[in-house]
């Protein structure tokens, strides 16, 4: 073994895009759905406003009137 300590960071991890087809069908059922159910503007607000606030943290807070925390897992 070689000696430690030993530290990761972003850069250590490789993303997966071997399923993007998958991916990309999961954020467009999510997207249909917030729009059906509350409007297409009410949809482009939260979008914008996770846009300007800068903060990834902020995507489920500002979400149109409904928790969409268990549709992001």
């Amino acid at each position: 073994m070689p000696p430690g300590p030993f530290s990761f960071g972003p850069g250590d991890f490789v993303e997966d895009d071997g399923n993007g087809t998958a991916r990309y069908g999961a954020a467009l059922a999510l997207f249909t759905g917030l729009e059906q159910r509350h409007g297409r503007a009410a949809v482009q607000d939260w979008v914008r406003a996770v846009l300007e606030g800068k903060d990834a943290a902020q995507i489920v807070p500002l979400a149109p009137d409904e928790d969409i925390a268990p549709l992001l897992l």
